[in-house]
């Protein structure tokens, strides 16, 4: 299934850049990208495109953040669309789940612990980034 390769790839990506082998990295964030851009031609159901590619852009913020690329930074937060609806915080809560299972090896119990800091860790970061570019004027549109 396509929805699966692109959270693999992200995934992969994202310990990747963890691992600080930020070329190979944006090589399969750039993979993502184009995997998504064939998901988005045939949207599955049950499936919120809104919030897959939050996740994408998000990973993608991610790296390029450890990449100390903040120019790229703001280009994409100026497009991640929010999730606000039980729909598409429906598909980030299932993204997340599909994540937590390619940590099966490590143990259930601790891929629930890498996968929760972890995602607490990244809506931190991005949450940091839109804040340090937008500030207050965001709430004020």
């Amino acid at each position: 299934m396509l929805f699966l390769k692109v959270l693999y790839t992200l995934t992969t990506a994202y310990d990747l850049c963890e691992n600080n082998s930020l070329e190979n990295a944006m090589k399969d964030m750039e993979e993502a990208e184009n995997s998504f851009d064939k998901l988005k031609q045939q949207i599955p159901n049950g499936l919120s495109m809104k919030a897959v590619e939050h996740v994408v852009k998000g990973t993608k913020c991610f790296i390029l953040q450890k990449m100390n690329k903040s120019n790229d930074i703001k280009s994409i937060l100026e497009t991640i669309p929010l999730c606000e609806d039980n729909f598409e915080l429906g598909t980030l809560y299932g993204c997340q789940s599909a994540v937590w299972s390619y940590y099966y090896y490590t143990g259930w119990k601790k891929s629930m612990e890498y996968g929760k800091r972890n995602f607490i860790l990244i809506f931190l970061i991005l949450n940091s980034a839109f804040l340090t570019y937008y500030g207050d004027t965001f709430c004020q549109n």
